[in-house]
């Protein structure tokens, strides 16, 4: 049994969305509450390999307009620990099936599952990241076996709108880095969404 999340999922709320972009500081602040959650497992030497919008859950209702006071940003917590595994060395032993949802897998879930990490989920934030931006979901014109092959080579990141602020794009680009030691940790990443939220205007 888990709490009740009265707000749904993120992906409830970015399917409905429809005032635009979403301001960067909401983007940000909501990426932080899952980072540092993931950064929680990862400490943990647990690997979610599931991370999407579906398994992000709010605790309240996100209502845009009066940010800097009646309405905070709520609480986004990771859920659904399923296809969760425990990595107790450099790498997660037994991965040798197709762990999450094709959209948001790391490549190296295809290409070397010999050699997945916990930046497997770095990835798929990367995705996540992507989606709250244009508020669409990952490859939707293609079908599993392209998104497979695309895997396979490496070469799966989506393309960036040219309107993406630039410290946005930056922590997608970063999640995407082929190599999966490239990919920061999301320790670092918090970090990095700590600073954009400082510099972000107020709504």
């Amino acid at each position: 049994m888990t709490e009740y999340m009265r707000g749904g999922s993120l992906s409830q709320f970015l399917t409905a969305y429809n005032q635009g972009v979403i301001p960067l500081r909401v983007r940000a602040e909501l990426a932080l509450h899952a980072v540092n959650g993931l950064a929680y497992l990862h400490e943990m030497h647990v690997v979610h390999f599931d991370l999407k919008p579906d398994n992000l859950l709010l605790d309240g209702p996100l209502i845009l307009g009066g940010y800097a006071g009646a309405h905070p940003v709520p609480m986004l917590k990771v859920a659904d620990f399923g296809l969760s595994k425990h990595k107790w060395s450099n790498y997660v032993s037994g991965v040798k099936d197709l762990r999450g949802t094709l959209p948001y897998m790391a490549p190296e879930l295809v290409s070397d599952p010999d050699h997945v990490s916990e930046k497997a989920d770095v990835w798929s934030l990367g995705m996540v990241l992507w989606e709250m931006l244009t508020l669409q979901a990952p490859f939707q014109s293609l079908a599993p076996q392209q998104i497979i092959a695309g895997l396979m080579v490496g070469n799966m990141a989506p393309e960036v709108p040219h309107w993406c602020e630039p410290e946005w794009r930056g922590l997608m680009e970063a999640c995407w880095e082929v190599n999966p030691s490239s990919r920061p940790s999301f320790r670092t990443l918090a970090g990095q969404l700590e600073k954009i939220i400082d510099a972000a205007p107020a709504i």
